[in-house]
């Protein structure tokens, strides 16, 4: 019998109510179609209303309500992919998952603020909900290639933001913007393992340079930023890199950063890996997999404020 295409998300302990961390960010990268049924490359997303217009990311997407699953076809945009972060910026809560908060269980993982995309679809006026709720589980995965991802914490942002796990290929591009206060200067920067040690074959931080334009940093090999004095938000490029190193001398003579591809080889002696950025691959598809041990970590700088981990909200 032919039943179409079905599909069922069931969560055993209070069917979705709560919703979880996991529940609202599963994806599938269809890259046939033929999971979907729409028989084109197609980016498969939650469905669950808590998870706001996140993956709903234009009037044409296909809702399947029994998932609840959103269908995203790839090709109706340029760049169209998928990104995956992890955002630390409060030890306290970030050491509380799995102890007393974000258990795999009771759902104690209550909501800190919320990261939607840019743009008119997704302000207030059409998606009430804010966007992604972020909890002290800060993971976050979602649609790319956009205008970007923007962060609002409810207690202000982060003085200190850390930004690993990251999964996002060149193809695509990840733009964050967390907004600060006027006058807050940045020190940006991409860290290594903390074996790593310089050479003139690699370097292990990257100091990201300031840019005049959104645009710039957009289109830039992911080692810039640009704090927009108009909206007080601070734009940066969010790419993989290697876990043993930032800049290598595969197309210079001394170690240099640079936009990494996952087809890139690893030329160095000491790390058996085949390709800088780890991957995964099978039957002629390869997808990103993010490292541990590498980050991106940005700091903020403005006028004196507590202890806390966050600037006045704003």
């Amino acid at each position: 019998e032919d039943c179409g295409r079905r599909f069922r998300l069931y969560d055993y302990a209070d069917n979705n109510d709560p919703s979880s961390v996991s529940g609202r960010t599963q994806n599938w990268m269809d890259l046939d179609g033929t999971a979907s049924g729409l028989n084109e490359p197609t980016i498969i997303g939650s469905g669950l209303a808590d998870a706001g217009h996140w993956w709903r990311v234009e009037n044409s997407v296909v809702d399947d309500p029994e998932g609840p699953l959103i269908f995203i076809k790839k090709n109706g945009g340029p760049e169209r992919g998928l990104g995956h972060i992890r955002l630390r910026f409060d030890d306290s809560l970030f050491n509380s998952v799995g102890k007393t908060a974000c258990l795999n269980g009771p759902k104690l993982c209550p909501t800190i603020g919320n990261i939607r995309h840019i743009g008119p679809l997704f302000d207030s006026s059409n998606d009430p909900t804010g966007g992604l709720p972020i909890t002290a589980n800060a993971i976050v995965v979602g649609p790319t290639g956009g205008f970007g991802w923007v962060l609002n914490l409810d207690d202000g942002p982060p003085k200190i933001l850390r930004i690993d796990q990251i999964e996002v290929a060149a193809s695509t591009t990840l733009m964050l913007a967390i907004p600060y206060p006027q006058g807050t200067s940045f020190s940006i920067s991409a860290n290594t393992s903390p074996w790593c040690l310089p050479s003139i074959t690699h370097s292990c931080t990257e100091e990201f340079a300031a840019a005049d334009s959104i645009e710039h940093v957009r289109y830039s090999q992911g080692n810039k930023y640009f704090f927009d004095t108009t909206t007080n938000l601070l734009y940066i490029r969010v790419i993989m890199f290697p876990i043993t190193y930032v800049g290598d001398n595969l197309n210079s003579p001394t170690a240099k950063w640079h936009l990494w591809d996952l087809d890139d080889p690893n030329n160095k002696p000491w790390d058996k890996r085949e390709h800088a950025l780890d991957r995964y691959s099978f039957n002629d598809i390869t997808l990103p997999k993010y490292s541990t041990g590498n980050y991106l970590q940005i700091i903020a700088n403005c006028s004196p404020g507590s202890a806390s981990s966050y600037w006045t909200a704003i």
